[in-house]
């Protein structure tokens, strides 16, 4: 039995925003279990694809509704809660699907997990990603975001005709050109910030 659900996001820790939901169960003492199941939006991306379509298909127009550089959990999640989409539901669908097998033995291995000592607490806390790993994705995001403003900004310039003429298809074939330049462009300039930094050492 599940007993609540919470949102995770690693965006303060990685620099992604990415979403995880902590699915708290029901123990067989019937108190709660310390140690949640912890399911991706991705997973359940993948498990409403196939087993609840039109649902998968409204989360898909949503996602797609949001331009954004990166992964965008948290912002398509912000709109699914303002629609009133049920996501907690399909969680709870997701674990049902789950063998009882399987979560019989999460609930029987979270029990028998003891109470951290402190010295085990800061050894795990060194394999937490480093606070720079996280600055590093922040930058990439917001720099591909400038680039991306500024480009447009440009482009809308010089090529006024296409758009005062191109209709929906068009401005979305442009739109996914423009992001894969991007991409390309930041990945070669990362590419070429690491080899220079390495042949200097």
């Amino acid at each position: 039995m599940i007993t609540r659900i919470e949102e995770v996001s690693d965006l303060q820790d990685l620099g992604i925003d990415l979403i995880r939901f902590y699915v708290y169960l029901q123990g067989t003492d019937c108190n709660e279990v310390t140690k949640p199941l912890i399911i991706y939006l991705w997973d359940l991306k993948k498990f409403m694809s196939v087993h609840e379509p039109q649902a998968f298909a409204y989360l898909v127009k949503v996602s797609e509704s949001i331009r954004h550089y990166g992964a965008k959990d948290g912002k398509v999640l912000k709109v699914l809660h303002e629609d009133g989409f049920p996501v907690h539901s399909f969680v709870e669908k997701y674990v049902k699907n789950i063998s009882a097998d399987k979560i019989l033995s999460h609930i029987k291995w979270s029990q028998s997990l003891e109470e951290p000592c402190v010295g085990d607490a800061i050894e795990r806390s060194d394999l937490l990603p480093h606070p720079e790993f996280a600055s590093n994705n922040f930058r990439r995001t917001m720099f591909a975001e400038k680039i991306d403003e500024a480009v447009q900004r440009e482009v809308r310039k010089f090529y006024p005709d296409f758009f005062s003429a191109a209709d929906a298809h068009s401005i979305a074939k442009y739109d996914d050109l423009l992001m894969h330049a991007v991409y390309d462009f930041i990945n070669q300039l990362d590419d070429f910030f690491f080899k220079e930094s390495e042949a200097k050492k």
